[in-house]
């Protein structure tokens, strides 16, 4: 098992990225080698809480399903790695298991459309991004207004 810190403790995210304010605390990969490829613990904290990162290492860096987990075992986030950088859809969940956000990620950062749910499902908040950045930001009222449009 390799135990120790990995090049780029930021979770692979450039600092202007979804995940730039996780941090690591170490780093644990099961394998029998002292290699840095195999299925890896990663602990990390963020606004003060601790989180476990259940994720594939390939040469030190993270590839495939990445599921972030709050203390209780629970899953707080998931998303996928490429190459070390999160692609794809990423979910945002609440303890109980509701997901409170919907968006996709393209090289770490966020893009297309962003939402956030409240308990019932209905969208609160929906964003626009591109590499990184909003463009469009509209708040509940305006997505109920927008929604209506579509409808």
């Amino acid at each position: 098992m390799f135990t120790g810190n990995i090049p780029n403790e930021r979770l692979g995210f450039p600092q202007d990225s979804f995940l730039a304010d996780f941090q690591v605390s170490s780093v644990e990969i099961e394998n029998d080698d002292g290699s840095k490829t195999g299925k890896a613990t990663v602990h990390i904290s963020y606004q003060s809480s601790n989180y476990e990162m259940l994720v594939n290492m390939k040469d030190g860096k993270k590839e495939g399903d990445g599921l972030i987990l709050y203390a209780n075992g629970t899953l707080f986030m998931k998303l996928k790695f490429v190459n070390d950088l999160a692609e794809g859809i990423v979910l945002k969940k609440e303890q109980n298991g509701r997901t409170i956000l919907r968006g996709e990620l393209e090289h770490g950062k966020e893009c297309s459309v962003f939402e956030e749910y409240d308990s019932s499902r209905n969208v609160t908040w929906r964003g626009f991004y591109q590499n990184g950045t909003g463009d469009f930001f509209f708040p509940l009222s305006e997505v109920a207004y927008l929604d209506s449009l579509a409808h």
